[in-house]
C-alpha cells in the first residue's frame, strides 16, 4: 500500500513538473529590421531641413518660424483659412504666402514690371508647393518608420503566441494524464483495499498536482526582449524643446494647436490623454504608470503578448496623429491652387 501511494506520488509529480515548467530564459529573435535608415532627412546628421534651391524668401520664412511658440495661432492671411494659415507656419511657408497675398493684390499693371512680379509670384507658389510636398513626405517617413515598429513588435507577437499555445497544449495533455491516472490508481486501490485511505490519497495528490497546472497555466507566461533604442514615443511623452527622431515640421505639428483655437491642448498633449485612457499606462502619476512608462518608452525591455499588444495601440495612436497632419496640407494646397485658379481667371 505505502509503495503504491509512493509510486503514484512520483508519478502525479512528474506530470506536474514537467506540465508547468517554466521557461526562465527571455525570448528574443534573431535579426531584425532597421526601421530607421542612417541619412535620412531626419537624422542627426542629415543636411539641414532647408533645400539648397530654395528661395532666399522661403528660408528666411522657415528660419523665423522654427521657434514659433507651441499652441499660437496667428492670424489668418487674406484668402486664407485659419488652420490653413496655422500649417503654413508650421511648414515655414508663412512669409512666402504674405508675398503672395501682397502681389496678388497690386494692380496687375504691364510692362516689365509686371512680368517680373508675375515670375515672383509664380516663384513663390512653387516653393509653398515644394514645402508641402517636402512636409507630406516629412509625414510619410515617419510614418513608414511607425508601421515598421508595428511589425517588429508583431514578430515577437507571433513567436511568443506560438510558444504560448504549445505551452497550453502541454499543460492540458498533463492535466488529462493527471485525471486519469488519479482516477486509475485511486480505483484500483478501493479495489484493492477498501478499508484503507489510499485511494483518498491518491485522490488528494492528483487534485493538488491538476491545481497546479491550473495555476501554472494562468501566471507562467513567455517574454521576449524587444530593443528601442530609437523610441519615437520617448520624444512625445518628454517633450523635448527639440526632436532628433522626428521631421522638424512633423514635431512643430506635434507641439501645436493646430485646429482647435488659442489655449487648446496641443497635438501631443491630446495624444498623452488618449494614451493614458483605459488603463493602458495605469493611473496618471503611479508607480504603474512609471513602470509602464519605462518599458514602452524606453530604450527596449521584456515585453509579454499583452505588453506587445499595448504597444501597437500606442504606436496605432502615433500614427493616427500624425497621419493627421497631411489633411492641413492638403487644406493649404487646395486653397493656394484656389487662388492661382482665381488670379488666372
Amino acid at each position: 500500500m505505502a509503495a503504491m501511494a509512493a509510486m503514484a506520488g512520483l508519478l502525479l509529480g512528474g506530470c506536474a513538473t514537467g506540465a508547468a515548467h517554466r521557461h526562465d530564459e527571455l525570448l528574443s529573435l534573431g535579426p531584425v529590421r532597421a526601421c530607421f535608415k542612417e541619412g535620412s532627412a531626419h537624422s542627426p546628421g542629415a543636411a539641414p531641413q532647408s533645400a539648397a534651391g530654395e528661395s532666399k524668401a522661403v528660408e528666411l520664412s522657415a528660419k523665423a518660424e522654427r521657434n514659433v511658440p507651441a499652441g499660437s495661432s496667428p492670424a489668418p492671411l487674406p484668402g486664407f483659412s485659419a488652420a490653413a494659415t496655422e500649417i503654413a507656419v508650421i511648414i515655414g511657408a508663412h512669409s512666402a504666402l504674405e508675398r503672395i497675398a501682397a502681389l496678388e493684390a497690386t494692380a496687375p499693371g504691364a510692362g516689365p514690371a509686371a512680368q517680373a512680379d508675375a515670375l515672383r509670384l509664380l516663384a513663390l507658389r512653387q516653393n509653398v508647393m515644394d514645402l508641402i510636398v517636402r512636409a507630406m513626405l516629412d509625414v510619410s517617413s515617419v510614418i513608414s518608420e511607425i508601421g515598421c515598429e508595428n511589425e517588429r513588435g508583431d514578430q515577437l507577437r507571433d513567436y511568443l503566441d506560438k510558444l504560448e499555445n504549445r505551452r497550453m497544449r502541454s499543460l492540458g495533455v498533463g492535466s488529462i494524464l493527471v485525471g486519469a491516472v488519479t482516477a486509475f490508481l485511486s480505483g484500483g486501490l478501493a479495489l484493492l483495499e477498501p478499508h484503507t485511505k489510499g485511494s483518498d490519497i491518491v485522490g488528494i495528490l492528483g487534485g493538488a498536482t491538476e491545481v497546479s497546472i491550473g495555476v501554472a497555466g494562468l501566471s507562467d507566461r513567455h517574454a521576449g526582449k524587444l530593443g528601442t533604442e530609437r523610441n519615437l514615443m520617448r520624444d512625445v511623452w518628454e517633450a523635448p524643446m527639440e526632436s532628433t527622431l522626428f521631421p522638424a515640421s512633423v514635431w512643430r505639428f506635434m507641439n501645436s494647436s493646430i485646429g482647435l483655437g488659442p489655449g487648446a491642448p496641443t497635438q501631443r498633449e491630446l495624444l498623452i490623454a488618449e494614451w493614458r485612457t483605459g488603463d493602458r499606462l495605469g493611473s496618471a502619476g503611479s508607480d504603474e504608470e512609471e513602470a509602464r512608462a519605462a518599458l514602452f518608452f524606453g530604450s527596449g525591455g521584456t515585453y509579454g503578448i499583452d505588453d506587445l499588444n499595448t504597444r501597437d495601440s500606442l504606436l496605432d495612436l502615433l500614427e493616427a496623429t500624425v497621419h493627421s497632419m497631411n489633411q492641413y496640407l492638403r487644406l493649404l494646397l487646395d486653397e493656394l491652387m484656389s487662388r492661382s485658379e482665381r488670379v488666372a481667371g
